[in-house]
């Protein structure tokens, strides 16, 4: 896991993505990475997606969300590209659960919050539609991680 972060800072460090300074135990410090890249995402010319999106967004999880609601209020979801790209951040931060680093960033409760108000309040169907697939995967991943607590 060390090494995909290492790859992934690397790989970061050209095209200005964050990269914070690793700390001499080699943990990076998540947040500052999440919210640079929720900015620069938000922020990014339309169409202009890097692979190293999914990478970084993979390893961030729930932490996505949160550095989302720091970003954005709740009526900027009312702008159709705003929700779209906000929809493309959340399903970075949890389309491989298993490489989420951080223990705390695998239980998907901002991310469910945003993903649900989308799917309800979305004006354009296609994204609806997405956010709701979202929710399903997220209640899912949720529940499958209940479940492993209790036992």
């Amino acid at each position: 896991m060390r090494a995909n972060l290492l790859m992934i800072i690397v790989l970061c460090t050209p095209i200005g993505l964050p990269v914070v300074a690793l700390a001499q135990d080699s943990k990076i410090e998540f947040t500052g990475m999440a919210d640079q890249f929720v900015d620069d995402l938000l922020h990014r010319v339309r169409g202009l997606d890097l692979g190293l999106d999914v990478k970084l967004g993979r390893i961030l999880g729930d932490r996505v969300a949160i550095a989302i609601t720091k970003k954005i209020r709740m009526k900027d979801l009312d702008d159709a590209d705003t929700s779209e790209r906000v929809l493309k951040l959340l399903e970075y931060g949890f389309f491989d659960p298993d490489q989420i680093s951080e223990a705390g960033d695998r239980q998907p409760a901002v991310s469910l919050f945003l993903a649900d108000y989308l799917a309800e309040h979305c004006h354009v169907a296609a994204l609806r539609l997405r956010a709701s697939d979202l929710v399903t995967k997220l209640v899912a991943l949720r529940s499958a991680m209940a479940g492993k607590v209790e036992l």
